[in-house]
């Protein structure tokens, strides 16, 4: 059984196929310059070559257009074409052309992840303020401890050398004996003074009343 190759394309490089159609384009252009060379008078011929040469260009601007679109659809076509489970999986890859593509065990793992990230932080929190905690109280704890120890040296100490607490209870009721001496000093120097400011305001009450009699006096003997 003879099997038939398939048939390939024939492609041409586009410096060849763009050479190609401006000669196509030359040739054209020189069979209409013999026309007008040979039909019409001078002034004619002029006005027509101006035309030509004016709209000549565009023409020639739209050939080339046209010929580069079909080496385009050319190239493109020759290019081998991706299947549907190629396109889903670049899609996939790619992450889609509105947003990312998951499906529902990628989305159910994800969120399972996030939540596992959320109770590992929270867990964290949590003995972090835990641990925090327990050190204050251990802090306080062995403040506390720190002070009856001391305490409890200062008792044995003394307890030892019954002069040491004799000398500081002396000295305490010394102080105490002071502070109630200066107390009282006080308290008599305020009296003292009280009555002292109490005395000078009735010398000086009496003589501004003698003062004021005397002045009364005088203005009664001169009006007699």
């Amino acid at each position: 059984m003879i099997m038939s190759m398939p048939e390939e394309e024939t492609t041409f490089p586009s410096s060849y196929q763009n050479s190609h159609v401006e000669e196509v384009i030359d040739s054209e252009q020189q069979e209409q310059d013999e026309l007008l060379s040979t039909t019409m008078t001078p002034r004619r011929r002029q006005q027509q070559q101006q035309y030509q040469q004016q709209h000549g260009l565009h023409r020639r601007h739209w050939m080339v257009v046209a010929a580069l679109l079909v080496i385009m659809y050319v190239v493109v076509s020759q290019q081998p074409q991706p299947s549907a489970a190629s396109d889903a999986v670049s899609m996939h890859q790619a992450g889609g052309l509105w947003g990312k593509f998951k499906t529902p065990e990628e989305e159910a793992a994800k969120q399972a992840t996030k939540q596992a990230k959320q109770d590992a932080k929270a867990h964290a929190k949590a003995e972090k303020a835990a641990a925090k905690q327990a050190a204050k109280a251990q802090k306080a704890q062995d403040k506390q401890a720190a002070k009856e120890q001391k305490a409890a040296a200062k008792q044995a100490y003394l307890d030892a050398h019954p002069e040491v607490a004799q000398a500081k209870a002396d000295k305490k009721a010394y102080w105490k004996a002071k502070a109630k001496e200066i107390k009282t000093y006080w308290k008599d120097y305020g009296n003292t003074t009280a009555e002292h400011y109490k005395d000078m305001k009735e010398l000086y009450k009496s003589k501004y009343n003698a003062t004021i009699d005397g002045a009364n006096s005088n203005t009664t003997d001169g009006e007699e």
